[in-house]
């Protein structure tokens, strides 16, 4: 690298903390790990590197190599070369692009071109691993939420005059991140409220065959004493459905009558048997619509729980300079001071780091994948440092952190997750 370095990195499987001295290499590493598996041209072609060997351990080994010979770059997968080669261009031609604001779609033009030509075992090997590179201006790269196939389907419509995608901002992808969350989350509620209808309906027209265990078993009245439990559920369901007064006392005395059911069959009285097997219709309906929202709950629970886990996480930092964190019912990050609302680009620059890096975290399409954050303590308080890689692990998603750091705090005690560099 550079024409004088050489740069062997082993990874953790869970964080990995980069440490050395300025100009060692470590930031220029990193964006090379994630162009190369991005396939991101603009990059590859801008940091001077004779080869690149990467090793991936996921459910099945890779090995991709990369060759800068001469004036081309050359691929090879698990032993098999690229057919194709990537032309690069000179450095007067490369002038001459940038200069008229041209390179990054020449760039594109050539890496569209080589993805059209690749082998499907390449395009499924880039599909797969896809590392989410956050630099110092901490944005998101050209090609961090999309897979190989989408862009050969949407790029090639676009790259002519528009060239790449431009560059989103960190606070506004934060921002586009949890409403993709939450909208995903109110889309699972209209459903539910839909499945919900069809389960009434259905119930209406249940055959209940006889069988003597209706006639007031054991069964039968732990049931009944499950529904009386439950009755606060029913009359909230009630309400959301827009029932009225009427509704409400109609439960009330329903709820009254079972309540007696209970209590006569204590004595044993053979009119319960006989009043209990009149309503068994109607209480099977009710049970059938409570199992119903207890499967909605549960799917909603984990649905909503990334956004919970970010708000808790967050307001476990904001909290000190007394600010809160919350998600509102359209999906919007909104931060308060003692109840007055502060515009996200109103908050330090050390807040605005740490919402970029957790809210990435959670709710990234690279959940569960490579996260690589160059020099994560910017900004940040040194309190806050140490709280941050806790604050990261509590997303959950098994991912894989890597950090170019200068900062002891942020190291802490994982002192056995250093690798040094230079």
């Amino acid at each position: 690298m550079h024409g004088h370095q050489n740069i062997s990195l082993n990874f953790n499987p869970d964080i990995t903390f980069l440490v050395g001295a300025n100009g060692s290499g470590k930031t220029s590493a990193l964006r090379l790990l994630q162009a190369a598996l991005a396939i991101d041209l603009l990059v590859l072609s801008s940091i001077r590197f004779s080869k690149i060997e990467i090793t991936l351990d996921q459910m099945v080994r890779h090995n991709l190599i990369i060759y800068h010979d001469g004036p081309f770059l050359s691929f090879e997968l698990d032993g098999a070369k690229a057919e194709t080669k990537i032309p690069l261009p000179a450095d007067d031609e490369r002038s001459v692009y940038q200069s008229t604001g041209r390179l990054s779609q020449y760039m594109e033009e050539l890496r569209i071109r080589f993805l059209k030509e690749s082998s499907p075992r390449f395009r499924e090997f880039s599909n797969q691993v896809r590392p989410l590179f956050l630099g110092l201006e901490r944005r998101t790269g050209r090609y961090d939420d999309e897979g190989i196939d989408d862009e050969l389907m949407f790029r090639t419509k676009r790259v002519i005059g528009r060239g790449t995608r431009d560059v989103v901002e960190g606070i506004d992808n934060c921002q586009m991140l949890i409403e993709r969350a939450y909208r995903k989350f109110r889309r699972t509620n209209d459903l539910n409220s839909s499945r919900l209808i069809n389960v009434i309906v259905e119930s209406l027209f249940d055959y209940i065959e006889f069988d003597h265990s209706m006639m007031g078993g054991v069964r039968e009245q732990q049931e009944l004493q499950i529904l009386v439990q439950r009755r606060k559920e029913i009359e909230r369901f009630s309400s959301d459905l827009g029932g009225g007064d009427r509704a409400n006392n109609q439960i009330s005395n329903f709820f009254s009558r079972i309540s007696d059911i209970l209590e006569k069959n204590s004595r044993a009285e053979n009119a319960v048997n006989i009043e209990l097997l009149l309503n068994k219709a109607q209480i099977q309906r009710i049970m059938k619509i409570l199992a119903e929202m207890d499967r909605q709950k549960k799917q909603s629970e984990k649905y909503y729980a990334p956004i919970k886990e970010i708000t808790d996480t967050l307001n476990e930092f904001f909290n000190q300079s007394r600010k809160t964190v919350e998600v509102d019912s359209v999906g919007k990050i909104k931060v308060s001071h003692r109840g007055a609302q502060i515009p996200l680009e109103h908050l330090s620059s050390g807040e605005k780091q740490l919402l970029i890096l957790l809210t990435h975290a959670h709710f990234s399409p690279n959940r569960g994948g490579v996260f690589i954050v160059d020099e994560p303590e910017l900004s940040l308080h040194m309190m806050w440092q140490e709280m941050l890689v806790d604050g990261l692990l509590s997303s959950k998603t098994n991912n894989q952190f890597i950090f170019a750091t200068h900062s002891p705090e942020i190291v802490g005690f994982r002192k056995a997750n250093c690798v040094q560099v230079g």
